[in-house]
C-alpha cells in the first residue's frame, strides 16, 4: 500500500501515476495499462509510417536527380519528428513496464530499492509473490 502524492489516494501494489492519464497505475488497472501502452505503440507506428507516405507524394525531382520537398509541406517534416518522437518515448515505456510485469516488479520499487526494506535483506522473500 502506497499514497499517492498527486490523486490524494492509496494504491494497493502502487507503480507510478500516470499524468498522461491522470490516474495511479497500481494492482487494480495493471493488466490494462500495459496492452494501452502496447496499443498506442502500434497506433503510433502506423500513424508515423502514414506520414512518411504523404511526405512521399510531395518530393519532386530536379533535372540532375535529386529529390526535393516543396516548401509549403515541410511543417510534415515536424510532425513526422514529433510523432518520431512520441512513438520512441512510448515505445521504451513499453518495453520497461513489460519488464517490471515479468518480473513481478513496479516502478515505485524500482526507484526506492534501497529504501525498501524487504530489499536489504531484512526479509529474503519478496512479499508479492
Amino acid at each position: 500500500m502506497h499514497h499517492c502524492y498527486y490523486c490524494k489516494v492509496c494504491v494497493h501494489k502502487y507503480d507510478h501515476h500516470c499524468v498522461l492519464l491522470g490516474i495511479c497505475i497500481g494492482e487494480a488497472n495493471q493488466k490494462y495499462y500495459l496492452p494501452f501502452l502496447w496499443t498506442f505503440l502500434a497506433s503510433s507506428v502506423i500513424q508515423v509510417s502514414g506520414y512518411f507516405g504523404v511526405v512521399g507524394d510531395y518530393l519532386w525531382v530536379d533535372e540532375h536527380g535529386y529529390e526535393h520537398v516543396q516548401w509549403q509541406y515541410t511543417g510534415m517534416s515536424f510532425l513526422i519528428i514529433f510523432f518520431l518522437l512520441s512513438t520512441v518515448i512510448v515505445g521504451y515505456l513499453a518495453v520497461y513496464h513489460t519488464y517490471l510485469a515479468l518480473n513481478n516488479d513496479t516502478t515505485y520499487e524500482m526507484r526506492k530499492r534501497p529504501e525498501i526494506y524487504y530489499f536489504r535483506g531484512i526479509i529474503k522473500d519478496h512479499p508479492f509473490s
